[in-house]
């Protein structure tokens, strides 16, 4: 039995080869010899005689042996000639394939009646020759089609009607004449039509099971040389998706990934790139997830195919909603656990993002950038808003991977994040940004754009510390230019801020926060009116969160509660301004603020609150704020202590020297501000005499404060320092004769600070404040201990000004001997 086989194969080879072959050989071998050449009537004899034999010899071979086996195995040597470049080697491959099917209906051997099967090589036989019934050549195209005709009736027959016609078939003729009758080329109308009708003549008769292999083969004549064909072939695969897209489930990964691998090598053939992607939006209508995950697994950037697909996806109105849909769940669990943390040796680590967050940003932004209808991109942008604001705050402070990630079984990932990405993206922020970008484009926000471009808003987004101050910019942004959005945004922002992850949270935070205060009202409705509720909303959560464990939203809470002194609501301003004032003066004593930075928003949020507290507001919570700002004089960082001497400067404003509480604090604080006009800050000294000007009138001396007026008019820095204390000191000791020991006290205080300007300044201070005492004043003094600090300064090991200092001071002393 095989060797019967294999010299059926090599014979059935033998003499396709030669009738393929014959005429070219000829005229080689005439003209290479010599000899007389042939004349074209003879050479076409000759042929005619051999493709006579050579149909002759095809059903000899298929007569001995009558059974699908050898049918398949001369279609199998046949197929490959139907798409050659001649024309001759197409018509003659067709045609045998016709005289093969032909002489298979009469003599069947394994065809029985009552008895149903499958005809095997039916699938192959039409995806290969109905695109042929758009060839170029008119031969080709008549025979193509009565060559499907056979098979058809052959598959008739092997359902167990016998080989008797079946009545529901086309005619070749009628069809031929409706279709194909035009002897020339057909023109793209013509072929389209044809190959639809053809399209629903195989969809009602090809079996399920025999799908596979049809829609395989139908892929292999997407690449035909001839572009109609090619096209055809992509126009029945539209079809036969678009009927049974729901069926071929198992199918589905493959055929997408397919189809997007034909997209690249059909894309110079703009017909046939055209109907390919009709075909896969046809197959999405049935499997959208499989085709969303498939090209979802594409490498980033994405290339032109790439593109068109998403756009074509996109444009289709009935997928674009749920393919957005879609992608913004998947980037809200992507978002649970968006990096790895990579110890990179030295107790350092990285954080490297994960593919996923990177690949939903970049499917959102080209599903966004041409999705159709507008009105449900419209209704959808607040949460695209979300999603890019989740994304930022999550992936801020990572990294690219640079090495594929194994999945779970210890397979490598396909590549996707490539370096051209890295390139073009040099944080995976930015791909977020990209989608804020093309979200504004699309909706024609140009002036949200603008507002981020002047304040350098993009670039910052890609920053961990400065992204919270873009969100700021963009969400009052979208206040000013699209107040519809803000509401949406802020309800789906504000529902995660209890959620596990601290990224999550700390965006509900920062839209909370900026939506507190903007240049016009504040937290609009969808008509850009003033919206209470949702100014209430967002006030508590900010003092819901100023509990939370994380730092940074506890320092944004304080921040964002501070803006209500720019609240364009009086009634909701006045309402919660304690509770304000209480959350900035609870985060002066934050446990976990070890560099001060929500002891630094407290000091501003007071500043901003104390000017719209009501005056027995104020009254109840002023021992407590006097007692917290004071030890923030002292604090290492410059800006906290500048901001504490502006509180204390504005709260003598508007507190006044009536107040016997506030005028002790102020002679228990007027050392630290002497000293401070020398600090090594140049904000904390110009804070200093800014406070200067602001409670020399409390003094009610007018000494005092015509050498501040002088010396400091309007917050200016003075000329010379050590003149300026020294008159300072002297007014103060001679008119408060009985605080005189407390201020002494207070600088000796400071001879132990560890900065070494203090030190110095404390002991001129000292000096001065001793030097202009009367003998009664000077007997009340705590001699040994001013006196005994005084000569350990003498001693100071760190800098020798202070040693000058002290010796000045002590010159200052000879009244005391």
């Amino acid at each position: 039995m095989c060797r019967e086989k294999s010299g059926l194969k090599t014979l059935a080879y033998d003499f396709f080869d030669y009738a393929s072959t014959s005429i070219s050989s000829l005229t080689f071998n005439s003209s290479r010899v010599g000899t007389k050449k042939i004349d074209e009537d003879e050479s076409a004899t000759i042929m005619d005689a051999t493709m006579a034999h050579y149909g002759n010899a095809l059903e000899a071979l298929v007569e001995i042996r009558p059974t699908v086996g050898t049918v398949t195995l001369l279609l199998k040597i046949l197929q490959p000639y139907y798409g050659k470049l001649a024309e001759h080697e197409r018509s003659r491959s067709v045609d045998a394939t016709l005289q093969v099917l032909r002489v298979y209906l009469d003599r069947a051997e394994d065809i029985t009646i009552g008895v149903a099967s499958d005809f095997g090589p039916l699938p192959s036989l039409l995806a290969r020759l109905s695109p042929r019934m758009v060839d170029s050549l008119s031969f080709v195209r008549h025979q193509s089609l009565t060559a499907i005709h056979y098979a058809f009736r052959i598959a008739n027959a092997y359902k167990g009607h016998g080989i008797i016609t079946d009545s529901s078939l086309f005619g070749v003729e009628d069809f031929a004449k409706d279709y194909l009758s035009n002897e020339g080329r057909l023109d793209t109308y013509e072929a389209k039509k044809a190959i639809g009708k053809m399209a629903e003549v195989i969809e009602s008769r090809l079996p399920q099971c025999q799908i596979q292999t049809y829609l395989s083969a139908l892929f292999e004549m997407i690449t035909d040389r001839q572009s109609q064909v090619s096209s055809a072939a992509a126009q029945l695969l539209t079809y036969t998706l678009t009927c049974r897209g729901a069926t071929l489930v198992l199918e589905a990964d493959t055929l997408v990934t397919t189809m997007l691998g034909r997209l690249s090598e059909v894309h110079s053939c703009v017909q046939t790139y055209t109907d390919l992607l009709a075909a896969l939006v046809a197959f999405a209508m049935h499997q959208q997830t499989v085709v969303c995950d498939v090209m979802l697994r594409q490498p980033l950037p994405y290339s032109v195919q790439l593109l068109d697909a998403w756009e074509c996806l996109s444009r289709e109105r009935s997928l674009f909603a749920s393919t957005l849909d879609y992608l913004l769940e998947l980037m809200t669990n992507a978002l649970d656990q968006p990096y790895d943390v990579v110890d990179t040796g030295g107790g350092a680590s990285v954080k490297v993002v994960h593919v996923e967050p990177c690949q939903y940003a970049a499917a959102i932004t080209e599903v966004v950038k041409n999705g159709e209808p507008e009105w449900s991109l419209n209704e959808r942008v607040p949460m695209v808003l979300a999603a890019m604001f989740h994304m930022i705050s999550s992936v801020s402070d990572t990294q690219w991977p640079v090495v594929v990630r194994e999945s779970k079984d210890g397979s490598k990932q396909p590549l996707i994040i490539t370096p051209e990405l890295r390139r073009f993206a040099e944080k995976p922020a930015g791909l977020a940004v990209a989608g804020l970008k093309t979200l504004f484009s699309r909706t024609h926000s140009c002036a949200v754009i603008e507002d981020m471009n002047q304040a350098r808003g993009w670039t910052e987004c890609l920053d961990r510390e400065l992204f919270i101050g873009a969100i700021t910019v963009l969400v009052r942004s979208l206040v000013e230019h699209r107040p519809d959005w803000v509401e949406p945004l802020a309800r789906r922002v504000m529902e995660k801020a209890s959620h596990i992850r601290e990224p999550i949270r700390f965006t509900a935070v920062i839209v909370s926060s900026a939506l507190v205060r903007s240049v016009f009202d504040i937290s609009p409705d969808s008509n850009g009116d003033f919206n209470e509720r949702l100014m209430v909303d967002c006030i508590r959560l900010l003092e819901n969160s100023l509990a939370d464990q994380s730092l940074r939203i506890r320092k944004l809470c304080v921040r964002g509660l501070g803006e209500l002194s720019e609240c364009s609501s009086e009634p909701v301003s006045d309402r919660f301004a304690s509770m304000a004032v209480e959350a900035a003066m609870g985060g002066l004593d934050d446990l976990g603020d070890k560099k001060d930075a929500v002891a630094m928003e407290s000091i501003i949020a007071l500043n901003k609150l104390v000017s719209r507290t009501k005056d027995s507001q104020l009254s109840a919570i002023l021992r407590q704020v006097l007692l917290k700002i004071r030890p923030c004089f002292e604090k290492e960082y410059a800006a906290l202590r500048a901001a504490s001497f502006k509180l204390y400067g504005e709260l003598a404003s508007r507190v006044g020297g009536d107040n016997d509480e506030f005028m002790a604090h102020l002679h228990a604080n007027i050392i630290a501000i002497l000293l401070h006009l020398n600090d090594e800050n140049e904000d904390v000294r110009k804070a200093c005499s800014t406070t200067l000007n602001q409670v020399h009138p409390l003094f009610a001396v007018g000494t005092f404060s015509s050498i501040v007026e002088r010396e400091m008019n309007r917050g200016r820095l003075p000329e010379v320092y050590a003149a300026v204390q020294r008159d300072l000191a002297s007014v103060l000791a001679l008119s408060f004769p009985d605080r005189v020991n407390q201020y002494t006290l207070t600088c000796s205080n400071y001879f132990k600070c560890s900065n070494a300007r203090m030190r110095a300044n404390a002991a001129l201070l000292s000096g001065n404040i001793l030097g202009v005492l009367t003998p009664q004043l000077r007997a009340t003094i705590s001699k040994d201990l001013v006196f005994s600090s005084l000569v350990l300064l003498l001693k100071d090991p760190e800098d020798v000004n202070v040693r000058i200092a002290a010796v000045k001071a002590i010159g200052n002393l000879h009244d005391f001997s």
